[in-house]
């Protein structure tokens, strides 16, 4: 095997055994964002999650949906989403198209943005619902944020880019670089074991 494979499989190897990764994951951050907002509040109303790809199913099925009286995914296509589900279309949530967001004010509810895949007629539809709809937060976790300034003035609107989401990023590379040494220790002692300088 070549030492760069050999060196991948340590690194991997060592990372696991000291445990090396943040204590937070885009879930947790989302959940607990979404937390703090929502603390002292009446009962939480929906959960909105934009986008149908991975990190959308991901938040559907982990923490921050369970808080809520009910989640919705919004979808350009809903029937395609259920197909990509297969058997776990009955994982308890709504399906929504973005048109349809936002009959009424949900002041108690929250908005998640999971998906890059935006162009401008789907920005605008989006920004309208969102601004009818008057959530108690929105998380935006695109890439290139969703929403412009005009209608992020009128919503507490946080992306990754955001005071609130970085500091979080910060605790976990402070976390990370403490248990940096270790890791590296971890790695030489191994590849120096199997004869790798």
């Amino acid at each position: 095997m070549p030492h760069r494979a050999i060196s991948i499989d340590v690194s991997c190897g060592s990372r696991e055994r000291q445990r090396f990764t943040a204590p937070f994951n885009y879930d947790r951050i989302v959940y607990d964002m979404i937390a703090e907002q929502l603390a002292g509040s009446v009962v939480p109303d929906r959960l909105y999650v934009i986008g149908a790809g991975m990190l959308g199913r991901e938040l559907v099925s982990t923490g921050p949906g369970k808080m809520f009286r009910s989640t919705v995914v919004v979808t350009r296509n809903p029937k395609n989403l259920r197909k990509r589900l297969g058997s776990r279309s009955k994982i308890g949530v709504d399906m929504m198209r973005p048109g349809e967001i936002g009959c009424k004010p949900e002041p108690h509810s929250a908005v998640v943005i999971a998906t890059a895949d935006v162009n401008a007629e789907y920005q605008a539809v989006l920004q309208d619902a969102l601004l009818r709809l008057a959530p108690r937060i929105v998380i935006d976790l695109s890439s290139i944020p969703v929403l412009q300034e005009a209608a992020v003035a009128r919503l507490n609107y946080v992306t990754m880019y955001d005071q609130k989401f970085l500091q979080r990023i910060a605790e976990n590379n402070k976390y990370l670089m403490s248990k940096l040494p270790q890791l590296q220790s971890d790695i030489q002692t191994r590849l120096l074991a199997g004869g790798i300088p």
